[in-house]
């Protein structure tokens, strides 16, 4: 991770995820619409707490949108390791990384939380949305997820292709109705939509889609 993210600090690749190099931005438009929506309704600010966001990966694939509005400020919140590279490595005036979100939300004061892939690996993820929503941020999106057509949350592992690395995690397959009903009061849901990862086959008997969404409160 660390060597690809520096291959694009330098120029070398256009694009980083999971530590593959992309020589194109691979845009998640619905993520950036929501980027530039809430700038927008901030008078051309804008700060972001960007929950596992590695280090920096989202930050770099919006950045070409983001240059012109008055103020950003992109804070990570991430595992020690992560935030340790990070603060030598790739912070700067706009982005800074965080061990805790409460860290970040005092530091930065986010007015929108991201979570790019990241939920489904936590072991708890409806504790760490309830300490999400007590941060100042007034939208969240949450992208590539996956979500299926079933009555409860299940929990399977997730392979990690041979070409990428050889791994496994543990990882939630969400309800979307059980996901909407045990979201945080307070939050309404402003869109649902697919991503670029589509539908895959597990060997759960039921098809799983990524998809993301948008909260408003």
């Amino acid at each position: 991770m660390k060597a690809a993210t520096l291959r694009v600090a330098r120029g070398d690749a256009a694009y980083e995820r999971d530590s593959v190099l992309f020589d194109r931005v691979e845009l998640s438009w619905p993520m950036l619409a929501g980027l530039l929506w809430t700038a927008a309704r901030n008078d051309g600010r804008l700060r972001v707490l960007d929950f596992g966001g590695s280090l920096g990966t989202s930050y770099r694939q919006n950045r070409e949108f983001l240059d012109d509005l008055l103020d950003v400020r992109w804070g990570i919140v991430e595992q020690p390791h992560y935030v340790e590279t990070g603060r030598e490595l790739f912070a700067n005036g706009t982005l800074k990384f965080f061990h805790t979100i409460v860290e970040c939300s005092a530091a930065i004061q986010p007015d929108i939380v991201l979570l790019g892939a990241a939920l489904q690996y936590l072991p708890e993820p409806y504790t760490v949305l309830g300490e999400l929503s007590e941060t100042p941020a007034r939208v969240m999106i949450i992208d590539r997820t996956p979500f299926a057509d079933i009555g409860e949350d299940t929990i399977t592992v997730q392979q990690v292709p041979p070409a990428i690395y050889t791994a496994s995690y543990p990882c939630w397959i969400f309800s979307k109705r059980a996901f909407e009903s045990r979201f945080p009061s307070g939050w309404k849901t402003a869109a649902w939509f697919e991503c670029s990862d589509g539908a895959t086959s597990t060997s759960l008997g039921f098809p799983v889609t990524f998809r993301g969404l948008v909260l408003t409160r």
